[in-house]
C-alpha cells in the first residue's frame, strides 16, 4: 500500500506510476487534505470526501485498490509549535458535540471501502498522543489551556468515545452504504466520458490534466 492520495490528484491515473505498481493506495494525511483549519465543519468534510473519489477513480482506472482514512481531528503545535499549524478541532463545528468531525468522515468514507480490499478502512491514529488523532481512551480535565497550544479549541476526558463511535459506525455499514450510493455510485454505461462521470458522481469537473475544480 502507498500513501499517494493526497489532497487534490494533480496528474491523470496514466501519470501516477505508483498507481501501477501498488496493490492499493490511501491518504495517511487527513488534516493536510482538509482546507478548513480550526472546525473542518461540513464543507471541509465535503471537500476531503470529492477529493478522495477522484483518487479512488484514479486508482480503480488502473486496478489499484483505494483504502479510505479518517480521522478524529488533529493539532501537532506541542510538537511543532515553530510550524505554527492551527489545530482541527474534534468538534465538526463550534456547536457541535465531541467526536463529530470523526463521525461525518466516517459517514462519507465508510462507503469507498472496496470488497477486494474487504471493506478495510484506515483510522489515523489509535495513539499519536503527540498529533491529538488518537482515539486510545482519555481521561482528564476539560480545558482550553494553554491557548499558545490549543488556539482555543477545547479539550475533554472522552472516555471511549472514539471506540464506541467507531463500533456504531462499523456495525451499521450496511446502512450507511446504501444511504451513501446515490452519491457514489457512476454509471459506467453511459456516453459522457471519465471527466463528465467524475463531474457528476462529485460535482468536480476535471481539466485535461485531471486537476480537480470545485463547480458547486
Amino acid at each position: 500500500m502507498g500513501d499517494h492520495a493526497f489532497n487534490v490528484p494533480q496528474r491523470g491515473a496514466h501519470e501516477i506510476a505508483g498507481l501501477k505498481v501498488l496493490d492499493a493506495v490511501f491518504n495517511y494525511d487527513v488534516y493536510g487534505s482538509i482546507p478548513n483549519k480550526i472546525h473542518a465543519g461540513e464543507d471541509g468534510v465535503e471537500f476531503y470526501r470529492k477529493n478522495q473519489l477522484l483518487w479512488k477513480n484514479l486508482a480503480e482506472q488502473s486496478n489499484c485498490d483505494y483504502i479510505p482514512v479518517v480521522s478524529p481531528g488533529y493539532n501537532d503545535r506541542a510538537v511543532r509549535i515553530e510550524n505554527d499549524h492551527p489545530p482541527v478541532s474534534r468538534r465538526l463545528t463550534t456547536d457541535s458535540p465531541h467526536g463529530s468531525l470523526f463521525e461525518a468522515l466516517l459517514r462519507v468514507m465508510l462507503p469507498m471501502a472496496t470488497e477486494p480490499t474487504n471493506h478495510l478502512i484506515l483510522v489515523n491514529s489509535f495513539n499519536e498522543w503527540h498529533e491529538d488523532s488518537q482515539i486510545e481512551p482519555a481521561v482528564g480535565l476539560d480545558t482550553t489551556e494553554p491557548e499558545e497550544y490549543t488556539m482555543g479549541v477545547d479539550y475533554i476526558g472522552y472516555g471511549t468515545l472514539y471506540l464506541e463511535i467507531l463500533r456504531q459506525m462499523t456495525v451499521n455499514y450496511d446502512e450507511m452504504v446504501n444511504g451513501a450510493l446515490a452519491n457514489l455510485v457512476i454509471d459506467a454505461d453511459d456516453d459522457e466520458g471519465d471527466d463528465g462521470k467524475y463531474e457528476r458522481a462529485t460535482g468536480v469537473s476535471l481539466d485535461s490534466n485531471c486537476t480537480a475544480n470545485n463547480s458547486r
